[in-house]
Parts: structure tokens; sequence; C-alpha cells
């Protein structure tokens, strides 16, 4: 284990003072919003979560590559 002898002091204090240290900035995470979807099969989800996704998720994919191919972002 390191002694106070061997650290100088005035050496550490002077490159705490002299570096850029920047803080952790708050990013507000997106806002998110839930819908109800009406009118899915009830076979649908089941198939889903055979093959390891979530309803959620596989629409949230579905509707942004949709969203892509019609150009709406």
């Amino acid at each position: 284990m390191a002694k106070n002898k061997m650290i100088n002091l005035e050496a550490l204090d002077s490159s705490a003072d002299e570096a850029k240290l920047q803080g952790k900035t708050d990013s507000t995470p997106p806002k998110t919003k839930e819908f109800i979807v009406r009118g899915v099969p009830a076979d649908i989800p089941l198939i889903l979560k055979q093959h390891g996704h979530t309803f959620a998720g596989f629409a949230k994919i579905a509707i942004h590559e949709k969203m892509k191919r019609d150009g709406l972002i």
C-alpha cells in the first residue's frame, strides 16, 4: 500500500484542478404513450411468444418499418 510520503499531494491537487471534468447530463427519455390494439386475432400474440417476441415489441418494429416504407420518417 502506498504511503503518504510517496504521493506528491501538490501535484495531485494541481492535476485535479486542471482536469476538464464534465458532469453527467440528465437526459430525459422520449415520451411514450400506451395504446390498446383491438381486433387482433388471439393466436397472433401466442405465435409471437412461441418465437421469442412480444406483441408490443413486434408491433413497434412493424410500425417503424411501414412508416419508413411509406416515406413518413
